[in-house]
């Protein structure tokens, strides 16, 4: 609460009063005589002068603001566009050589089974080993055209067994990769089955062997 200082004209004796007193004439402290009180305009009420000022309209967003905002979206999704873009036009561009791949397929099917089915001069058990390493490079190489192409589909098709294949013949555009892969497979590819399998039933037995002489040591060192 603010008050008013008065001034007497006598004795020039300063006191203050409430500002809420009532314009007219009031006794001086010290001399006692009058001091008149000056009219004073009224105040707004304390509602009123509390009252926050009611926000007002957000301003329009001009041209630059409206651009730069444009900008920003575009610019997040440029990524996606120019992927989505790269695959259209590969798929245009190889949708009219697609004979090609068909006839390296064909080819390549022909002469590995050629090499696999029927003995010859050849050393069988030498070529199935090198096809047989051959598929795991090309696996290699999917997975890792799959993390360039999306992370996502890299991790699937490095922890789950088999997609890699998956993606190769229905989601990616290698066209040729792939003959080369599916004449592999029609080739060696129980061969590599049989493979992995004897791969991982030695590894298995030799990790329970393992694990076996492992508790038999401790178990003989207790003992003692």
């Amino acid at each position: 609460m603010a008050d008013i200082v008065l001034t007497c004209d006598k004795c020039g004796n300063r006191f203050s009063v409430s500002e809420y007193v009532a314009a007219g004439t009031l006794v001086c402290t010290k001399c006692k005589s009058t001091v008149t009180v000056p009219a004073r305009a009224p105040d707004l009420p304390v509602a009123q002068r509390l009252k926050l000022a009611k926000a007002g309209p957000e301003p329009d967003a001009g041209p630059e603001t409206l651009e730069t905002v444009e900008a920003a979206q575009y610019r997040q999704t440029m990524p996606d566009m120019r992927r989505s873009a790269r695959r259209r036009v590969r798929r245009r561009g190889s949708s009219a050589h697609l004979v090609w791949p068909w006839m390296l397929f064909l080819v390549l099917a022909v002469v590995l089974s050629y090499l696999r089915f029927f003995k010859g001069a050849a050393d069988v058990n030498l070529i199935v080993k090198a096809a047989i390493t051959v598929l795991f490079v090309l696996h290699f190489t999917v997975v890792t055209l799959a993390f360039a192409d999306d992370s996502f589909s890299g991790v699937l098709c490095a922890i789950i067994p088999g997609y890699s294949l998956f993606y190769l013949f229905f989601q990616a555009d290698q066209f040729y990769l792939r003959a080369v892969v599916a004449a592999l497979l029609i080739a060696f590819g129980w061969d590599t089955t049989t493979a992995i399998g004897n791969f991982l039933h030695e590894s298995y037995v030799s990790i329970t062997c393992w694990i076996e002489n492992t508790d038999t040591l401790k178990k003989s060192q207790l003992m003692r």
